[in-house]
């Protein structure tokens, strides 16, 4: 036979139950993490391009919006009619999007691309635009971050 004090407890170990699943059902994740891969329809979301960001610190040197800088290691020069860029940029984006936004932007900015290499894991890619050259390292970090690392040099000439 069934206490009321047991009849209780059952019902309150019942509901919670009941509660903590469905609190966990509805926070489970629906279709696709990322939201960018809405953008084309049947697209598998490491091919869906990714977008610039508004407003750069150097004005012709896109970045995708998702990436940030990692002003610790980033310095940039201008002077005498040359200047010398070193940024880096960082963030949980799939490395081979990375890749394909700087082939797709980069020739929107006047850059011409020079080479395109693949080795290890670290895209490799130079551009030039007038006597400036620019190169684009992409890689993952020890966390499995994409880094981008832009430089951009006028090369001395020799008199």
């Amino acid at each position: 036979m069934i206490t009321l004090a047991k009849a209780s407890n059952i019902l309150i170990f019942s509901s919670a139950v009941i509660l903590l699943t469905s609190f966990f059902v509805g926070c489970a994740p629906t279709g696709s993490p990322d939201p960018l891969a809405k953008q084309v329809a049947g697209t598998p979301s490491d091919q869906v391009p990714l977008i610039p960001e508004k407003i750069t610190i150097v004005s012709d040197l896109p970045v995708p919006a998702r990436m940030k800088i990692k002003k610790s290691v980033s310095h940039s020069y201008e002077g005498s009619g040359t200047r010398t860029v070193n940024y880096t940029y960082e963030g949980w984006v799939d490395i081979r999007r990375v890749h394909r936004f700087y082939l797709d932007q980069m020739p929107l900015s006047n850059w011409q691309l020079l080479s395109n290499n693949y080795d290890r894991g670290v895209y490799t890619l130079t551009f030039q635009k007038g006597r400036e050259i620019c190169t684009v390292i992409i890689r993952k970090n020890i966390v499995l971050m994409t880094v981008a690392r832009l430089l951009i040099e006028t090369p001395q000439t020799i008199r």
